[in-house]
């Protein structure tokens, strides 16, 4: 959870960077539909995720060592992410592109982040009730 909150942080901060130069229209635009789709990447796509680490942890009665967190596909998956931003960072992606990326991606993590933490929401609830009835 911490590598989303991180991770998420520092995405949003710099998609929001990034976009300081553009007009203020252009600049409302874009982050309002990143934002928009952020939701929504939370909301249907990390939503599974979510819940499978958080049953994870409920299955450790102390401390869970990391590598038995996340699957090698996960793991894998993580390492593509960062190999895609790396892309995004050196390769010749629009500038406008970049923002809404970033802002779209970091702001679907800190938002799952910030429901999990907590523990409300139509996005997390379900999977603590599952959770606690074990």
């Amino acid at each position: 959870m911490v590598l989303w909150c991180s991770s998420g942080s520092m995405l949003l901060f710099k998609g929001i960077t990034l976009s300081k130069d553009f007009s203020p229209n252009l600049r409302f635009f874009l982050l309002g539909f990143a934002l928009f789709f952020g939701v929504l990447k939370a909301q249907f796509a990390l939503k599974k995720s979510i819940k499978r680490l958080l049953r994870r942890y409920a299955a450790y009665s102390r401390s869970i060592p990391l590598k038995e967190v996340y699957t090698k596909s996960y793991a894998l998956l993580i390492l593509l992410m960062v190999g895609l931003g790396f892309l995004f960072k050196f390769g010749p992606i629009p500038l406008p592109l970049r923002v809404v990326v970033d802002v779209t991606v970091g702001f679907a993590l800190l938002f799952s982040w910030v429901l999990v933490i907590c523990g409300k929401g139509s996005l997390f609830g379900s999977a603590q009730r599952d959770i606690s009835a074990r």
